[in-house]
């Protein structure tokens, strides 16, 4: 960081030098966050940090032409050495205008065992704890001071200290995250590579973690840092270059960079690939992911996923005799489907901010259905009729078409669907034989049904990601989940395994370019999570999300 003089963390980072080894390969087993919504963006972009927030001349020399959008500021706390005259409610609002994005740093007591002399915090973990809640509330109070608003993430600056004190950063840590929690915010931790792990054993664990590892390698995933991995995707900044000297278009910064795939404030810009040199600065704000399941007593369940964290289960109730499905062809609108008690199509949405009651579409459903959207207003409802045919409902201008649609086929299956364009659709199906069928709706006619083989002891669910990408996920032998592909216009050449213990089919959403979240039941009935990203890969294991699931789940995403 440069908030305080450079010498301290260089030295430091020079005498920690095996600490640093040991500690950088403790692997941390991730755990579920507990945050509260907010006001946050996830940002793929590069940033920079300067100890003295600059003129807005400044910025404006450094957001023009550069691959730059993420700044840090330090707001306060006993060991911010720099002066900021620059750093009001005004000059943050129109740093917004201008386009940056913040990362809002809280410079307090150091930990115990730091080697130089700046105010530390106590060497018992209770009273640590305590000093961590009281600096929580300094740093809010001064977030708030210069415009940000509850939800926003704080940023604490923890610099590279020894192995003598874990037990009371730990402590310490946790006193910070559960009282920015408490009031609506959101927690992170900047530090050393050193020092990650008792960042990630803090109970509560910090949502967001911004970490130096002075390397010149500027991306979010660092493999000389394994104790980073409970924060690897979407939460994670890398400090991958040291005090250095810049210049754009006229004006010169001593600057950190970053890279990031993590949390920023208000709002984010950057999509992948991570921290280009040229990147799309259009805003992304935050995810929204919203999972359903049927429960126990055949109701609608759903939880969901935003800011950060999930939250607990939603009884929307009904009487279901299939899985629901779920799509949203906007920001804040959902569309719910299931069958009904007596094999019909029940219908319900969010809109506006509040649930619609259950509406019944009628038909004869031998199976779950599935749903795709191509654009605003428009819904594609497949389903499994009589004969084992595949039946199709759709919604446009305002109203649902007259009847059902006969595509034909030989299911023994329900159907998926998802749109990657406007006016096509891709409909994929379980065969007579266990193969996976497919057909699509392009150009304004149906192809014929496609095999493409495999052997499915479930549903198949598709997701997809941009134009001309599809991701097909089955269970297969095993009980594990499956994954095929088509993207440059072909097909993988085979099938991809990842593994888990399946006791449904899986349920398949993309919210954004190269990220795939894939859901199922698990032997326990517990719903279970994996995801992908890309230039990362998959996470390495499955998320336990709990909940007691009747059947299969779905989700729909968007952009929050």
């Amino acid at each position: 960081m440069t908030a305080k003089t450079r010498r301290p963390v260089r030295v430091a980072r020079a005498l920690l030098a095996a600490a640093v080894l040991l500690a950088c390969l403790l692997t941390v087993e991730p755990t579920g966050a507990s945050t509260p919504g907010g006001v946050t963006g996830l940002s793929r972009l590069k940033g920079i940090d300067a100890c003295t927030a600059p003129s807005l001349d400044t910025l404006r020399a450094f957001w023009n032409g550069t691959p730059y959008g993420d700044l840090g500021i330090y707001l306060g706390g006993v060991n911010r050495a720099c002066g900021q005259p620059n750093l009001t409610a005004s000059w943050v609002s129109q740093a917004v205008d201008i386009g940056w994005s913040f990362l809002p740093i809280w410079v307090g007591p150091e930990a115990p065992c730091f080697s130089y002399n700046y105010a530390k915090f106590s060497n018992d973990p209770a009273t640590a704890a305590a000093q961590g809640q009281q600096e929580a509330s300094g740093a809010i109070a001064a977030a708030q001071s210069v415009g940000f608003a509850r939800g926003s993430v704080v940023y604490y600056d923890m610099e590279a200290y020894g192995t003598t004190c874990s037990p009371a950063v730990q402590a310490f840590i946790g006193g910070w995250t559960s009282a920015l929690h408490a009031a609506g915010w959101k927690a992170g931790m900047y530090g050393s590579c050193t020092n990650v792990g008792d960042f990630a054993m803090a109970n509560p664990r910090p949502d967001a973690l911004w970490f130096a590892h002075w390397d010149g390698v500027p991306g979010p995933i660092d493999p000389n840092c394994p104790a980073t991995q409970p924060w690897s995707t979407d939460r994670i900044v890398k400090q991958w270059k040291g005090p250095h000297t810049e210049t754009s278009n006229g004006a010169t910064l001593e600057v950190d960079g970053d890279c990031a795939d993590g949390i920023v404030a208000p709002i984010a810009h950057g999509t992948l690939p991570f921290c280009s040199d040229s990147p799309d600065k259009t805003p992304q704000l935050d995810r929204r992911m919203d999972v359903f399941a049927r429960g126990s007593s055949n109701q609608l369940l759903h939880r969901w996923y935003a800011y950060g964290a999930w939250s607990g289960w939603e009884n929307l109730g009904g009487t279901l005799s299939s899985a629901p499905t779920a799509v949203s062809w906007a920001p804040g609108r959902i569309d719910v489907f299931a069958r009904g008690a007596s094999n019909q199509l029940l219908h319900r949405s969010w809109a506006s901010g509040t649930w619609s009651g259950w509406e019944n579409l009628g038909g004869v459903l031998s199976s779950a259905p599935d749903v795709a959207a191509w654009g605003s207003g428009r819904l594609d409802v497949f389903v499994r009729g009589g004969s084992n045919l595949l039946y199709h409902r759709w919604f446009s201008g305002g109203r649902w078409s007259a009847g059902w649609e006969n595509l034909g086929g030989t299911l023994s299956s329900a159907p998926g669907a998802v749109s990657w364009g406007f006016g096509r659709v891709d409909v994929f199906a379980r065969g007579a034989s266990n193969q996976l069928l497919h057909r699509s709706w392009a150009s304004g006619g149906w192809s014929g049904w496609e095999n493409l083989g495999g052997v499915l002891s479930s549903a198949p669910d598709v997701a997809a990601w941009g134009s001309g990408r599809l991701d097909v996920f089955v269970r297969g032998g095993a009980n594990q989940a499956w994954h095929r592909w088509f993207s440059g216009g072909r097909w993988s050449a085979g099938w991809e395994n990842l593994g888990g213990t399946l006791s449904s089919g899986p349920g398949a959403v993309s919210w954004g370019s190269g990220r795939v979240d894939v859901f199922a039941r698990d032997g326990s009935n517990q719903l279970i999570h994996r995801w992908y990203t890309g230039g990362v890969g998959w996470t390495s294991t499955w998320e336990g999300l709990g909940g007691t699931l009747a059947d299969d789940p779905d989700a729909s995403g968007w952009a929050t």
